[in-house]
């Protein structure tokens, strides 16, 4: 009897649930001689403030080669409040490799399916020039 009222709790916790693992890889290119990046891989949520990391690089400089292979590694348990069968994925990387500043790029967002236990997803970008939106900081 004290079993039977103890797994709701149980579910509730997520003790029991599936997961999908997201491997990605890349190579982040840049002409220039000197420069840094900070890449992240996120899950969209139906407000930005919800969106979740899934697992970040933290900034990497990189000096007398203009290319750099990053991997990220992260899991993910649900689709958030409200969330669907899918999971909202996209990266973004901010790096400096500009004739000015810092800037965002984004990767277009690309659905994958909750019942999925791994997704693979590859993302190579030449960062080199002024495209994205400028940008503060790495972080």
């Amino acid at each position: 009897m004290m079993l039977g009222s103890l797994l709701p709790i149980i579910f509730l916790i997520g003790g029991i649930g599936a997961k999908t693992n997201f491997k990605v890889n890349g190579t982040f290119t840049c002409d220039y001689d000197a420069w840094c990046f900070f890449v992240t891989l996120w899950e969209e949520d139906t407000s930005e403030s919800w969106n979740d990391v899934i697992d970040r690089m933290g900034t990497k400089c990189v000096f007398g080669r203009h290319s750099y292979n990053y991997q990220l590694d992260g899991t993910e348990y649900e689709d958030g409040p409200f969330g669907d069968e899918f999971y909202e994925i996209f990266l973004t990387v901010r790096h400096n490799c500009t004739s000015y500043g810092k800037r965002e790029l984004r990767r277009e967002t690309t659905f994958e399916s909750v019942k999925t236990p791994v997704v693979y997803i590859t993302w190579n970008k030449q960062l080199t020039g002024d495209i994205g939106v400028l940008v503060d900081e790495f972080v």
